[in-house]
Parts: C-alpha cells; sequence; structure tokens
C-alpha cells in the first residue's frame, strides 16, 4: 500500500518586540482548521522565551488517500495568534490549498518565519475582528 504524507502546517518560528525589545512569556496559540484533520482542527500553544522567540512544529499525517479525494476543494485555515492580559491579537493567517510542503511557507523554505512588533498594532475596520500586526518574513 501507499501512504500521502498530508502537510497541513510547516513548522513555524517566529519572535515577538515592541520598538525592538523582546518580550518573554507570551501566549502564543496556533488553530488549524481544515479537511482530514481529527475532527477537522488542530490546536497548540507555546509561550515567548527570554528573546521573544517561539516556535511550532510541522503539523502533518499519513494516509492511504489524500483527504480531499472526495471533496470538491481543499481548504486548510491557519491562524497564529498572541493571546495577552485578556487581549488576542492576530498575527498570521493563512489559507492554504493543498497538502504540499512548503506553499504556506515564506522566502525563508520549508519554514513559516514571522518577526513581529506590537508597537504597531492595528485595529480592524471590520466589527468584531481581531487587531493585528503585519509581521514582517525573515
Amino acid at each position: 500500500m501507499f501512504f500521502k504524507e498530508n502537510i497541513y502546517c510547516s513548522p513555524v518560528r517566529g519572535r515577538i518586540v515592541s520598538n525592538g525589545e523582546p518580550l518573554s512569556g507570551l501566549i502564543i496559540e496556533r488553530r488549524i482548521l481544515g479537511v482530514g484533520l481529527h475532527d477537522s482542527k488542530h490546536q497548540d500553544q507555546t509561550k515567548t522565551d527570554g528573546q521573544g522567540n517561539f516556535s511550532f512544529p510541522i503539523v502533518k499525517n499519513r494516509t492511504l488517500f489524500q483527504p480531499s479525494l472526495f471533496a470538491s476543494a481543499t481548504l486548510i485555515d491557519q491562524r497564529i495568534r498572541l493571546i495577552h492580559n485578556g487581549h488576542t491579537v492576530l498575527l498570521w493567517d493563512y489559507t492554504k490549498s493543498d497538502f504540499e510542503s512548503s506553499t504556506d511557507a515564506n522566502s525563508s523554505g520549508s519554514i513559516i518565519s514571522l518577526n513581529c512588533d506590537l508597537a504597531h498594532i492595528h485595529e480592524p475596520k471590520i466589527p468584531g475582528a481581531l487587531p493585528f500586526v503585519k509581521c514582517n518574513s525573515k
């Protein structure tokens, strides 16, 4: 039998600062919603270290068939958020349309790499939407 490896989210590496100063102990949450994941979702959390760095491992599985084989389209919604003092700030929001490696990653190769400065939080113009930070790719 042949198994297919399905990549739901590439590994993530990031850094949180405010005006260039690293922020430690912040909770970073990743949520993934998509076809084929157990209960159609995956969620994990981590904290920033003393230098403001955080990371998440790759999310993948192996199946006999591609999960979207019988679906009309594959959509995998990835969100990375900062949770601090009762406030939530969106750091990353991406919708992936396949199970291939690195199609969600940026110029650093197979890793989603984020550099976020909380001194530049943007308030959304849409009611009910989360405040967000435009994180730069490394």
